[in-house]
């Protein structure tokens, strides 16, 4: 298997090695071509390394965005982590939005979503997890000629719409 699939870099698309190898070292991502990798879909895009897919099997990930794709094994510095799945590894520092994280350490940063199986997390982590709650109405009561008492006592209470409202829960790992 190939290395790179392409390198997206200045709206052109890239796909040899020598000349994406090239691109890396060119705008210090060179820690990148230490990385153990295959079929990966890159992207370099206001000044960071963007993985949008394959398979990462081994290496230090310095700092960028993780869109999808395979985490096999290695140490995450920081950045931004989106989606994929994550085999095992240190997750140092950085922020995850959203993945399937099966075993390993996250040791710092902040949690905003995700599957945890069987991780270790720190204390030191931050977990801001977003979730829908969805607003249900009460149950209709009484008879129809009733209905307009009801519906009075009902906004007297000012209960919520019916609609998904995002609530914001933050909290330590060290708190549970």
């Amino acid at each position: 298997m190939k290395r790179y699939k392409e390198l997206i870099f200045q709206d052109k698309k890239f796909t040899e090695q020598s000349e994406i190898d090239r691109i890396l070292v060119d705008n210090k991502f060179d820690w990148f071509l230490d990385c153990e990798i295959e079929n990966c879909r890159l992207e370099i895009l206001k000044n960071h390394l963007i993985f949008n897919s394959g398979v990462f099997f081994n290496g230090t990930w310095v700092y960028g965005v993780f869109r999808d794709g395979q985490w096999k094994y290695g140490t995450w510095e920081g950045g931004v982590w989106y989606n994929g799945t994550w085999y095992n590894g240190i997750f140092k520092n950085g922020l995850i939005f959203g993945g399937r994280f099966i075993n390993g350490k996250i040791e710092g940063g902040e949690i905003r979503g995700g599957e945890f199986f069987d991780i270790q997390i720190s204390k030191d982590v931050v977990n801001t997890t977003v979730q829908k709650i969805e607003q249900k109405s009460k149950p209709q009561q009484g008879l129809p000629q009733n209905r307009s008492q009801i519906q009075k006592e009902e906004t007297e209470e000012e209960i919520q719409p019916e609609k998904l409202e995002e609530k914001i829960k933050i909290k330590r790992f060290r708190d549970i």
